[in-house]
């Protein structure tokens, strides 16, 4: 995703506005890197987090085949084995993605 806001930042050649909607299922400081650089060409960006519901509350109960995408593979899982692990690192990354793009000094995606 950084390699993505470079490049829109070096194509945009007056100040404009970036609008990032995405999961952002990536690495958050590939992210939050590619919002600095946009940044640094003073673009302003503005991020929409988009995700559905059960990405945000894990309501599966029974083996569930999750079928990646983006390369990754398909895993049969058991749900509640995983909840609690799911959650706390879904936890994670919201925290450093929110804390990340709300920190004036550190980005400027809003």
């Amino acid at each position: 995703m950084n390699l993505l806001f470079h490049d829109l930042a070096e194509r945009i050649h007056r100040r404009g506005l970036i609008v990032l909607i995405s999961d952002l299922f990536d690495d958050p400081a590939h992210i939050l890197k590619g919002c600095s650089t946009s940044g640094t060409k003073r673009h302003e960006v503005l991020v929409f987090h988009l995700l559905d519901d059960a990405e945000i509350r894990f309501p599966f109960r029974d083996m569930t085949k999750f079928i990646g995408l983006e390369n990754w593979p398909e895993l049969v899982v058991d749900p509640p084995a995983l909840r609690k692990g799911y959650l706390d690192e879904y936890e994670e990354f919201t925290r450093t993605i929110r804390r990340g793009v709300l920190t004036p000094a550190s980005t400027s995606c809003r």
